[in-house]
């Protein structure tokens, strides 16, 4: 079994925080590090968390330090320990800059990457950003094959549903070609996504049973 530590980028979010969760996990010999993700907190909102309880155990006056920024800077301070996202909402991002971003840290950190997925539960936070909620399931689906292909193939023509360019140079590949992405949730429908379309599964709020 490896265990993992989360670094704190949303509550205490503070650098020093931050580096001293990382740099002991990266010392004493867990497997790796991660950093959650929220964009924006509505301050009012009506969604339900899925996980207990009708509302998520935070608010807007929590501070949050964003992913992929602080998984970069991360493996700026770490040697050996895998970074990853806990989870990132891919169908809020743009999967073309998302997979790019991801592949860059993978080459700066020597191939420590995972992209930690889900597919969202917070409509409000969808429509801050000014994307679509509905369908985000089929959005994330094709976002993972779009990105698999962005990390392993050169150029990329890519024609989907929701997404699509002429060939394009999407250099440099990250060191693992692909980078593995891991699925979170634990309601049946995503635990049945993870087995289908994931190279591991992030449950929450679990106990080791």
């Amino acid at each position: 079994m490896e265990i993992g530590a989360w670094v704190g980028n949303n509550g205490p979010a503070t650098p020093d925080h931050m580096l001293s969760v990382a740099q002991t996990a990266d010392r004493t010999g867990l497997a790796s590090v991660w950093a959650a993700d929220h964009v924006l907190w509505p301050v009012e909102y009506a969604s339900k968390y899925p996980y207990g309880g009708d509302k998520y155990p935070a608010d807007f006056n929590q501070p949050v330090a964003e992913s992929v920024t602080t998984m970069t800077w991360l493996s700026a301070q770490t040697t050996r320990v895998r970074i990853g996202s806990l989870v990132i909402v891919v169908p809020q991002r743009n999967p073309w800059l998302l997979a790019r971003q991801l592949a860059t840290i993978d080459v700066f950190n020597g191939g420590r990457t995972i992209l930690g997925a889900g597919t969202g539960w917070l409509r409000e936070e969808f429509e801050a950003l000014g994307m679509p909620f509905e369908r985000r399931m089929a959005r994330s689906e094709e976002a993972f094959a779009l990105m698999r292909r962005i990390w392993t193939e050169h150029p990329v023509r890519f024609r989907g549903e929701f997404y699509g360019a002429d060939p394009v140079g999407v250099l440099p590949h990250p060191v693992q070609r692909p980078i593995p992405i891991w699925l979170g949730g634990n309601t049946p429908g995503a635990i049945a996504r993870a087995g289908r379309l994931a190279d591991g599964w992030i449950p929450y709020g679990l106990s080791p049973a």
